[in-house]
């Protein structure tokens, strides 16, 4: 299976837009770029250890995949360095271009079944970001986080058994806790994707509500440390109670979409 589907989403006129807003940011070299070398990695670390209760480690992939040992070093070199940090208010904004699009390809590949992807959130913030329409009702809420910093001491401060690949995909506990609550009153399927861009690994995965929820109950959460761009006139408006659900148990891209059309047909 290859990431053509993924490939296509980072060739819109979107993703060079999202490349010119963080140009004056440091970004890791192939940020927003998919390789050979990427693919390899999906098939091997992903594809291959997909809902294995014990994926293997790094260390075990870097002795399968050429140049994967030299890639993790520049990884952990570049993401352990001290770098500029956005403002919370920039951060908000680029979350909303990456938003802005997958909505647009989202609702360019579902437009034969008269589907749209759009804002949830306009009225209630509690909502997930994001939701997919049909005949105006929602079919399904979708929450959309961009990963593209590995959590590369994730063995360390998350649990001895978790590696950077597979654990870096970071939640926040009760903003997910919050939208849960809220969704399952309106008995709407909903779906907590993840676009990763790491250096290994690229994609949007995804899980759906009652697996979050599992995730969220079952596992060891992290306090990370507070930034600056977590305060805002003196108040804290950021989230830093993390959990990190694995990304070997994560679907596809392209199950999404087949997901979302099976939900409306099933009317």
């Amino acid at each position: 299976m290859t990431q053509d589907l993924y490939q296509e989403l980072l060739g819109q006129e979107k993703i060079e837009e999202i490349k010119d807003f963080t140009s004056d940011s440091p970004t890791y070299s192939s940020f927003l770029e998919y390789s050979d070398f990427n693919e390899t990695c999906y098939e091997l670390m992903y594809l291959d250890q997909k809902n294995l209760e014990n994926p293997e480690t790094k260390l075990y992939f870097q002795d399968q995949i050429e140049d994967l040992e030299s890639e993790c070093s520049d990884c952990w070199n570049f993401y352990l360095n001290p770098r500029n940090e956005f403002e919370k208010g920039l951060d908000v904004q680029l979350g909303k271009k990456f938003e802005e699009a997958l909505n647009e390809f989202l609702t360019n590949k579902l437009q034969s079944e008269g589907i749209v992807s759009t804002k949830a959130d306009v009225e209630d913030k509690r909502l997930p970001d994001n939701c997919f329409v049909k005949d105006e009702e929602i079919i399904a809420f979708y929450e959309v986080k961009f990963h593209n910093a590995p959590f590369v001491k994730a063995h360390e401060y998350i649990d001895e058994s978790r590696s950077c690949y597979e654990g870096s995909i970071t939640l926040d506990k009760n903003k997910v806790k919050k939208q849960i609550e809220v969704v399952e009153k309106k008995e709407t399927p909903t779906f907590f994707l993840h676009w990763v861009d790491f250096p290994c690994i690229e994609g949007i995965f995804y899980h759906d509500l009652e697996t979050t929820k599992n995730y969220l109950e079952e596992l060891n959460t992290y306090n990370r440390k507070t930034r600056s761009g977590d305060y805002k006139n003196g108040k804290k408006v950021g989230y830093t109670q993390k959990f990190y659900p694995p990304l070997t148990t994560m679907s596809t891209f392209e199950e999404l979409l087949e997901k979302i059309k099976e939900l409306d047909n099933d009317g």
